[in-house]
């Protein structure tokens, strides 16, 4: 309890819980956070407004050395706005095809493709949908960046940032989202003063737990962020640099109130807090842009870079001693110019005749008076009596050489070189020259690869923007691109945008004409060199071509050809790499090479007979080529004919064996009748026998009946009496 009220009474916090017990005490903590970075960095801001001063110097008596280095260094930093360059990350991986029919053959014709293909054809169809989803998306975020960044002065804020680089030693950009009365969203990048922006402590960019913008509102700005509170903040700024006099008051008209605008990256809160309001914050607005890293700044620009601060150097101050002895000597030497005047005393006797000669032009003469007397005395000139300059040339002269090898000491330790100023030694060699062009140009390299940097992660957070504030009919409107669903979800997804879609700049750096040509002409003639040297070693099969122009690319790296020169000769080894899948026939044999060689030079001796020989065997070969087309013709045609003839007798064939069957069966038919009627016939004969025979047996018992009745009777057989 007794730490508790100790820890009250000293009014400080040590963690973040305590400081939302009241709005006043999370306003009272982070304005003294802000207090605190401002006092990290009050040092360097001193230097800062000393800097600026002394290079917007008008009035002075020296040489103003800051001036001339960054009139020199900035256009050379940045001098062109970049143009963003978005293209597909990396292609679409193509799935393997499967082994298709029988023994890996096609399937059979009319039968359904098997599991396998089925799942390979849709595997196709997605990648290439990838394909074209990136490709689309890339497009539209082209088109939007270009829109945008033309809209809103983007060169104008690179500027403004390269030359807070190159003067204070750091420059803040920042990217906010604007909407129009019509409720459209559009993006603009803003440059922040210098001494406008603060940051929480870290060593690096990415440490930084907050950073805060500083703004000068008017009570209209304020009633417009807190309708509530906006009225009672006291307005305790005037308007401009210059402080009010003693005694002098300023219309509220002419009153600002500093308002500090805190990104914090904890709870991904933006906070408003007045510094002549503590009873809380203005204003807190949850998260409005859903970045990835929250704070809508890239990395700011360094001059100087640390690895254990990011507090900024002034470069200046740096040299700033180098700079004060140019100004002393250049004073000395204004100084002593001043003095040295053609001035002298004379003798009044010759007044008259000093008179006369001031009153004379070049080349004219004129009469002395009294000759004899300036004669008698060693002549006029023994009576004159000249102000003594010589000294003070000697004087000048040096003065003027410790000014250049003080102004040397300054190039050196700038990195700006005599050979990117204009100036030359005409009896220095080009190489000499070329020499201290490329080493006098490193640490300026190095700088443009940042300002380059720079411009590449502000397009992103734009982007980034973009993905996040504008939807699929604000998209068609800027782009005239129709984004699909699918698309939509692709350039939204921050990590699926990211590591399909690269997002990049073209140069900042507006390159030398001439040296540019330079270094086409040079890729030229190397490359034509070297397919020289290997086309041979190509032809005979000892070098792959695909090696040999992927030799070539990497060469060609070397060149700075830009990205499109890259990727086409990327496309080339490709196109390369799937010949070399189908290789083409074999390369004649060296033996037969070197005979037609031969024989070309010796066709050369005689170019005219060849070329009537070339012209006949033409016209023979066209003649012959005609002659073979018309065989071909002819052989087709009459194979088309034997085709048809033989289909024909096919026909017929199948006629005749439709009739002899027909007739085979007829015969069977009626063989089998006759069978049947023999049969028939047989049976018949065989009933009227055994008929007959059957009568002939009744006809037997009836005589012997009748015989025996007569018998009986008394007759005798032959019927006649006893």
């Amino acid at each position: 309890m007794a730490d508790d009220t100790a820890q009250q009474a000293s009014g400080t916090v040590e963690t973040r819980a305590e400081t939302t017990k009241s709005p006043s005490e999370f306003a009272k903590f982070w304005l003294q956070a802000i207090d605190l970075a401002s006092t990290d960095e009050s040092e360097w801001r001193k230097d800062g407004e000393d800097t600026l001063k002394r290079y917007a110097r008008g009035k002075t008596q020296g040489f103003n050395i800051l001036y001339a280095n960054t009139q020199t260094t900035v256009p050379a930093l940045y001098n062109s706005e970049p143009s963003p360059d978005v293209r597909r990350r990396f292609d679409i991986a193509q799935p393997t095809p499967p082994q298709m029919g029988h023994n890996g053959g096609p399937p059979m014709d009319g039968m359904p493709p098997p599991p396998e293909v089925i799942a390979f054809q849709q595997q196709m169809a997605q990648a290439k949908q990838k394909q074209e989803d990136s490709k689309q998306v890339s497009t539209a975020l082209e088109r939007a960046l270009t829109v945008q960044s033309e809209r809103y002065n983007f060169d104008g804020a690179m500027q403004a940032a390269v030359r807070d680089r190159q003067l204070p030693g750091r420059g803040v950009t920042r990217v906010r989202v604007l909407i129009a009365p019509k409720g459209t969203k559009t993006l603009k990048c803003e440059h922040v003063q210098w001494d406008d922006f603060r940051h929480g402590p870290g060593k690096t960019f990415e440490d930084w737990p907050w950073i805060a913008f500083r703004h000068r509102m008017t009570r209209e700005e304020l009633v417009k962020l807190n309708a509530k509170v906006g009225g009672q903040v006291k307005l305790d700024v005037a308007v401009g640099d210059t402080p009010p006099k003693n005694g002098d008051t300023v219309p509220d008209s002419f009153k600002r109130a500093l308002v500090w605008e805190v990104w914090d990256k904890e709870t991904r809160q933006v906070y408003w807090f007045a510094e002549s309001y503590d009873a809380g914050p203005l204003k807190v607005d949850e998260d409005p842009y859903d970045l990835r890293d929250f704070f809508p700044i890239p990395e700011p620009l360094y001059q100087v870079k640390r690895t254990n601060t990011t507090t900024p150097v002034c470069e200046f101050m740096l040299w700033r001693p180098l700079a004060d002895e140019m100004d002393r000597i250049t004073t000395r030497i204004i100084g002593l110019i001043k003095v040295l005047k053609a001035k002298g005393l004379y003798d009044g006797a010759y007044a008259a005749i000093v008179e006369k000669l001031k009153a004379l032009d070049d080349g004219e003469m004129a009469a002395a008076d009294d000759a004899g007397r300036s004669m008698a005395n060693g002549g006029i000139d023994k009576a004159i009596w000249m102000w003594p300059i010589e000294q003070i040339v000697k004087v000048v002269e040096a003065l003027y050489v410790a000014r250049d090898q003080a102004k040397q000491q300054v190039f050196e330790f700038t990195g700006v070189s005599d050979i990117q100023r204009g100036e030359t030694d005409p009896d220095e060699t080009l190489g000499a020259q070329q020499i201290k062009a490329q080493w006098g140009s490193l640490r300026l390299q190095e700088a443009q690869r940042d300002v380059q940097r720079y411009a590449r992660d502000l397009y992103r957070l734009m982007a980034d923007l973009m993905a996040y504030v504008w939807d699929k009919a604000a998209w068609a409107a800027v782009t005239d691109v129709m984004l699909t669903d699918e698309q939509m979800k692709l350039l939204q997804n921050d990590l699926q945008r990211e590591y399909r879609i690269e997002i990049e700049t073209d140069s900042t750096i507006r390159a030398d004409l001439t040296r540019a040509q330079q270094n086409i002409s040079g890729f030229i003639t190397g490359l034509g060199s070297y397919f020289e040297s290997v086309g041979p070693a190509v032809q005979m099969g000892y070098m792959p071509p695909d090696i040999a122009v992927g030799l070539a690319s990497a060469f060609a790296r070397m060149f700075k050809l830009g990205r499109e020169a890259e990727d086409l000769l990327d496309t080339w080894v490709k196109k390369l790499e799937e010949m070399a899948k189908n290789p083409q026939p074999q390369q004649k044999d060296p033996k037969v090479q070197a005979e037609e060689v031969k024989a070309q030079a010796q066709m050369q001796k005689a170019q005219a007979d060849v070329q009537m020989v070339q012209v006949k065997a033409k016209a023979e070969q066209d003649k012959t080529q005609m002659d073979l087309q018309a065989k071909q013709a002819e052989f087709q045609l009459k194979m088309q004919e034997m085709q048809a003839e033989l289909a024909m007798m096919q026909q017929e064939l199948g006629i005749k064996q439709q009739e002899l069957g027909m007739k085979r069966q007829e015969q069977a038919a009626d063989m089998a009748f006759a069978e049947r009627q023999q049969q028939m016939d047989a049976q018949a004969q065989q009933r009227d026998a055994e008929a007959a025979e059957h009568g002939h047996g009744l006809k037997m018992e009836v005589m012997d009946a009748q015989a025996k009745a007569r018998m009986q009777q008394g007759q005798r057989p032959n019927g006649g009496a006893r």
